[in-house]
């Protein structure tokens, strides 16, 4: 081995060595390259002068072998028409003398119908297989390339979905390599891997694993552990588990095989990268299509490394990454991916076939999903026309263009049309698969929804049910349309959720028609399901962006539960259903957040080595840098993308070992109590009151929890609330004068608190739990529309804000706001702060606002300020401004205060939430960037522990709203990262309002109240102070914590 490697050195280094070598040396050397390191290319320079070497010396049986290697290297490459045309030219020029000249011939036959086969043209490849089998069945000795001719002929009828055949000609040649070669061999394990990925793609998932632990036992006793042939056995599996739903082991058996495939290649080979490709595949089905992209984009690269930017195998991947952004909802890339890939069709191929029956169906996909209806139409019939043209009978193809097609005609709203179409897309499923496939679930579920759109609840009914059915391969209750499947007979799959979603649903308004208490519990059960399932599935996700997208899924379960069990409660009046009904609204509030403090308390609960631990922590680290690069340095993005993707499987493979080695640690990772109702009331004070808000599309929930009562009351849907809240919001950040202000504020007044009046107005605490609210100031909001005096004053000083009576607090969930509660002993007051942009003089700009890159005189005197009255009350404090407010200062010191005041700069980035930055001074050796920039991602990464944490910045709670989870904002993230409280801005601040606010929040916390009272005071005094302040400028601030 060591001589053949100094061999290929010497070969890439010295032109002309190789005439040099003796004629088995160069044998070797080419065939090495051929076999053992699947060069085709570099193959082929061997090939050729061995080839005329043969013919000068009338060498004819080897100038036939090498040129018959020839054909194969360039079939290997995707040259198809190049290794038909000479292999047609062999086929001509085949020396009639030739010993054995009919196995050459049946050879070059087989492997033209294997090609033909791959160009998708069967009945092409049907004819060159039989003639090879013409030649080769009375041939002495030629049973082994028989048998390969009855498996290409399998090939081929499998892709006409002609399964009986395509079975019957597996059999015979499994039946002949055991006679011929025994059954430890090769082929014979290649045999029975054919037969699994045949009963595969039938759908019978299990007999496809029988056969694929028959060929991986035998590859085993032939390879040992660690070859290319067990990771080939182990992507099989994988993918049988993949499509079965099984994620998990599917990404297990993906592993295995990307591990065997890298030990013996290198990183850079094509099963490598197919490896990636199937690994990202399995991620695309279970929703985590940021890690889908990763692995995809990762294998883009791969084959545009070792194949050039036009081969034929990018097709695959440009229609999977084009996927992928069709489900992130990114259509116009999508569109571009979908266009490189048609672009590559038409340069590869010479007419029409299967492969652009896919391409144009993703066209028609998009364009649907657009609303563009007539393109969509257009696309799908394209799909038809070739479907006929290449198969001319029912084909997977043709169904996924009938299930488009009723797709728009329902969105149309043409029932008939759309009705008659999903039911073409069942038959023809039916025909290819029997009556197990996840398409075919898919196809069900759209016409139980369009029967359900027309209340025929019968039909409705009976095909949500087929759904499950044709969706979980061992639910079989076909006659029982009421059943559900067990839980653990459930794939982790997405897209069941939305199935048991609809059918409980189905149940609910069927209770709604006929009164009958029978249903609303059918379909409390079924939306239970659908939470267990979905909790299930939750756990498995390793990127928040992917949690985040995965709670589109939660919203189309959560609001149709929350509906069913409000009725319960109203009929039964008992309390449990209205625990079910608050469980069901925590359940997935801010889950990522959730998922990422479980995490880490999980390294912490389960004894993980410290070797571990840093390990960790290093590699989230440098996952962030590498985050930022791809982001910030457009030029490099690919270059970086590869580093990013390494850091990225480090940190899969870490976290793996960890969850193997160390039970405890998964136990506790997800291990996730929702607070219960009484535990709320145990920790509520007689004055205060917790608003939980649960906003749905259609209707919307509120909350009621005090000491003593717990009351639920309806409101408007989102569709109604949203033109309020952006109202309210826009009147206040834009200065609106104070009659249109009042109005839009008082109007969301109305909608969103006159509900719960008569419970909280003798309090004077309000705990605001709505993640997507946080960026809405409750406490500018007006109890009461002003007088005609009032509006004529024009002072916004008279205005009955929510703030007059009530301290406001804000948090992600019950459940965080629960758990922060007495997390440590309160501490001694104590300052650090940081004005890093000060100028250190006097004078006040009074016009000035908190903008990227602008000295900030006022934080200055703000910091002096502060910093002063700490010190007359001979309390700990640290003020560093100008040059001195370094990040490493701030990162060396933050844990040894109980109190972090930052008035710098800070931007929100809204389309990359971990590129939101807060500002500091400038020093050389701030750890990675010299700028001073603290970055959202790097927040994450911080062990903080105040009490307090005051961002006296503009925007520090403004970023990217994620369904379910918030605003995406650096606050959140100094939450994760240790801080109990936190002030924070929700828009651009004046530099000296900001000033005074501050200033009076202090003076108020140092009087002795809490940081919610001195809030409240300081907003208060700010807005009797000036009678004609706008609320802009005092309720720009708001706090989550206690």
């Amino acid at each position: 081995m060591k001589y053949l490697s100094l061999l290929f050195a010497l070969m890439l280094t010295t032109p002309g060595l190789f005439a040099q070598l003796d004629v088995n040396e160069r044998i070797h050397l080419a065939d090495s390259l051929f076999d053992d390191r699947g060069d085709y290319s570099q193959a082929l320079d061997y090939y050729y002068p061995l080839i005329d070497d043969f013919a000068r010396k009338g060498d004819r049986k080897r100038h036939v072998i090498y040129q018959i290697k020839v054909i194969q290297c360039h079939y290997l490459l995707s040259k198809y028409d190049t290794a038909l045309k000479i292999a047609h030219t062999l086929l001509k020029n085949l020396p009639k003398s030739l010993p054995r000249k009919f196995l050459y011939e049946g050879e070059v036959k087989t492997l033209m119908g294997e090609i033909y086969y791959k160009k998708g043209e069967y009945e092409v490849a049907k004819k060159s297989l039989h003639q090879a089998w013409k030649v080769l069945k009375y041939e002495y000795g030629a049973e082994v390339q028989l048998s390969t001719v009855y498996t290409v002929m399998g090939f081929v009828h499998e892709a006409l979905e002609e399964f009986d055949l395509a079975f019957r000609y597996y059999k015979k040649a499994l039946k002949l390599r055991k006679r011929v070669l025994g059954k430890y061999n090769q082929a014979t394990a290649s045999s029975y891997a054919d037969l699994a990925n045949l009963y595969f793609a039938q759908g019978d998932y299990i007999v496809s694993i029988g056969y694929d632990k028959k060929a991986l036992g035998i590859k085993k006793q032939l390879y040992g552990a660690h070859h290319p042939e067990i990771a080939l056995s182990y992507n099989n599996m994988a993918s049988t588990y993949n499509t079965w739903g099984n994620y998990d082991k599917a990404l297990k058996y993906h592993q295995k095989a990307l591990a065997i495939r890298e030990k013996v290649f290198g990183q850079w080979h094509l099963d490598v990268g197919q490896s990636y490709h199937n690994i990202g595949y399995t991620y695309m089905q279970k929703g985590a299509y940021n890690l889908a992209l990763e692995y995809y984009q990762r294998y883009e690269t791969t084959l545009q490394k070792l194949t050039g930017k036009h081969h034929p195998h990018l097709s695959s991947i440009y229609t999977n990454i084009g996927t992928v952004y069709v489900k992130k909802r990114q259509y116009e890339k999508a569109l571009d991916y979908f266009e490189k890939n048609l672009w590559l069709l038409r340069s590869a191929y010479a007419r029409q076939n299967s492969h652009f029956a896919e391409a144009y169906h993703n066209f028609a996909y998009v364009y649907r999903l657009k609303k563009d209806y007539q393109l969509a139409l257009t696309y799908s019939q394209k799909t038809l026309d070739i479907v006929q043209q290449v198969f001319g009978k029912p084909h997977l193809y043709a169904a996924r263009a009938f299930l488009n097609m009723g797709r728009v005609y329902a969105q149309l709203q043409k029932p008939t049309l759309a009705s008659q179409y999903f039911s073409k897309a069942i038959y023809t499923l039916k025909q290819v698969f029997g009556h197990k496939s996840s398409l075919l679930s898919v196809t069900a579920h759209e016409l139980g929804k369009l029967y359900l759109s027309q209340q025929n609840y019968t039909k409705a009914l009976a095909y949500l049910h087929k759904a499950l059915v044709y969706g979980v391969p061992r639910f079989n209750k076909v006659l029982a349309p009421k059943s559900l499947p067990a839980l653990k007979d459930c794939p982790l799959d997405p897209f069941l959720v939305k199935i048991l979603a609809t059918k409980a649903q189905c149940f609910y308004q069927m209770y709604e028609a006929k009164a009958n208490p029978l249903y609303l519990n059918q379909s409390i059960v079924t939306y239970e399901l659908g939470y267990a399932l979905l909790k299930k599935i939750g756990n498995s996700f390793l990127k928040t962006e992917d949690r985040m997208n995965f709670n589109e899924t939660v919203i189309a379960i959560r609001d149709g539960a929350l509906k069913a069990y409000r009725q319960k409660y109203q009929v039964t009046q008992q309390p449990r259903f209205l625990r079910k009904m608050f469980e069901c609204s925590e359940q997935f509030k801010a889950s990522s957040l959730q998922s990422a403090l479980n995490y880490q308390k999980a390294l912490k609960a389960a004894n993980i080595p410290p070797v571990y631990i840093i390990q960790e922590q290093g590699l989230r680290m440098d996952i962030n840098y590498w985050t930022k690069k791809v982001s910030n340095d457009p030029a490099k993005a690919a270059q970086h993308q590869d580093s990013l993707f390494e850091y990225n499987r480090r940190y899969e493979e870490l976290i793996a070992a960890i969850e193997t080695n160390y039970p405890a640690y998964v136990a506790h990772k997800y291990k996730y109590k929702i607070v219960q109702l009484d535990e709320i009331q145990q920790r509520l004070a007689p004055q205060s009151v917790l608003l939980e808000y649960s906003l749905g599309e259609k209707s919307s929930y509120l909350f009621i929890i005090t000491a003593t009562q717990v009351e639920v009351v309806s409101l408007a849907g989102r569709r109604q609330l949203q033109p309020l809240l952006n109202s309210y919001y826009s009147a206040l950040e834009s200065e609106e004068q104070l009659p249109k202000f009042a109005q839009a504020s008082h109007r969301l007044y109305r909608a969103m608190l006159q509900p719960a009046e008569a419970y909280i107005k003798d309090k004077k605490r309000l705990i605001v739990i709505a993640p997507s609210l946080e960026s809405i100031p409750f406490e500018a909001i007006i109890s009461q529309p002003p007088s005609a005096q009032q509006l004529k004053l024009q002072k916004f000083s008279l205005l009955d804000y929510l703030v007059r009576q009530y301290q406001i607090s804000y948090h992600y969930s019950a459940t965080l706001w629960y758990r922060s509660l007495g997390q440590t002993k309160a501490k001694p007051l104590s300052l650090l702060a940081f004005a890093p942009f000060s100028t250190g003089k006097p004078q006040v700009l009074s016009n000035q606002t908190r903008k990227l890159s602008d000295s900030l005189p006022e934080t200055g005197i703000e910091v002096r300020t502060i910093f002063e009255m700490f010190k007359h009350q001979k309390l700990k404090a640290k003020a560093y401004l100008a040059a001195s407010a370094t990040k490493l200062r701030f990162m060396q010191q933050s844990n040894a205060y109980s109190i972090i005041h930052l008035a710098s700069h800070s931007e929100a980035n809204t389309r990359y939430a971990h590129l939101g930055k807060v500002r500091f001074a400038p020093h050389p050796l701030d750890t990675g960037n010299a700028s001073g920039i603290l970055y959202s991602s790097e927040v994450y990464n911080l062990k903080l522990n105040p009490d307090l944490l005051v961002l006296s910045s503009c925007e520090s709670g403004v970023g990217r709203l994620a369904k379910g989870e918030g605003v995406l904002s650096l606050a959140r993230g100094f939450l994760y990262a240790g801080a109990r409280n936190i002030i924070f801005s929700l828009w651009e601040v004046n530099d000296a309002y900001t000033r005074q606010l501050m200033v009076a929040f202090y003076k108020a916390l140092l009087a002795g109240k809490s940081y919610r009272a001195a809030l409240q005071a300081a907003q208060q005094t700010r807005l009797n102070t000036n009678q004609y302040l706008h609320p802009r400028h005092w309720a720009g601030f708001v706090m989550i914590g206690e």
